[in-house]
């Protein structure tokens, strides 16, 4: 190949590994789809929505339930919150599996199963909740973070894949050693410490300018028009 695009610097090292010339591999990071920033709702708004409770710490995941996703880390490090409910967006084949480790564990009561969640739904799960949790064991850049960031709605991210090129530690969100239970417990402690989230969340637009349609057109574009060059 004269090119290959890819949508990560972790994605770029591996198409490397891989035997490509590093010269010949571009980083042109994914983009989200339009937004209307015209529509306004606030936390308490969508959990009225929602009939999710106004009074209780909520920490969302939305993923394929499958083990690489690391739902399976979550629950059991949920038991370092006592108060957090944990809501799980997505089907899967490890859904009979967490529903019994819930049980097992003592939180079956704080963790509710969406089950499969329309994608138009998902900006006002995003809005209602305190965090986005990604800790999955690969991501090479995962849209799930950037639309959780664009709701303002901070994230709770593995340091694998592509995360940390999304989540700024201590900044719009919390990076967290994959996989250690003892070091997610002590992020979600962190997380929801007071003051935490609103700091976080305040944060939540840093960096986003890189994943704008503009940006993805113009870097796609810069490419091609290198490769026409030669």
């Amino acid at each position: 190949m004269d090119a290959v695009i890819v949508p990560s610097l972790y994605l770029k090292q591996m198409v490397v590994g891989w035997g490509a010339s590093p010269e010949k591999v571009h980083v042109v990071y994914n983009a989200l789809p339009p937004h209307d920033d015209t529509v306004s709702i606030t936390l308490a708004q969508s959990r009225t929505v929602l009939g999710l409770p106004q009074d209780v710490p909520l920490l969302l995941t939305a993923a394929r339930l499958t083990a690489w996703k690391g739902v399976q880390y979550l629950i059991p490090a949920l038991r370092a919150v006592p108060n957090v409910r944990l809501l799980v967006a997505g089907n899967g084949e490890m859904l009979p599996a967490l529903r019994a480790l819930a049980s097992e564990l003592g939180v079956a009561d704080r963790v509710d199963f969406l089950g499969s969640v329309p994608h138009e739904r998902m900006p006002l799960y995003l809005r209602a909740v305190d965090y986005l949790a990604l800790y999955s064991g690969y991501e090479g850049l995962s849209h799930t973070l950037l639309e959780a960031l664009r709701e303002g709605t901070p994230v709770i991210a593995s340091d694998k894949g592509g995360n940390p090129e999304v989540v700024q530690h201590g900044g719009n969100g919390l990076l967290v050693p994959y996989v250690d239970v003892d070091a997610l417990s002590c992020a979600l402690r962190d997380a929801f410490a007071p003051g935490q989230r609103e700091k976080l969340a305040a944060q939540s637009s840093m960096g986003m300018d890189r994943f704008t349609f503009q940006s993805m057109v113009h870097g796609t574009m810069a490419v091609l028009e290198q490769v026409m060059r030669r």
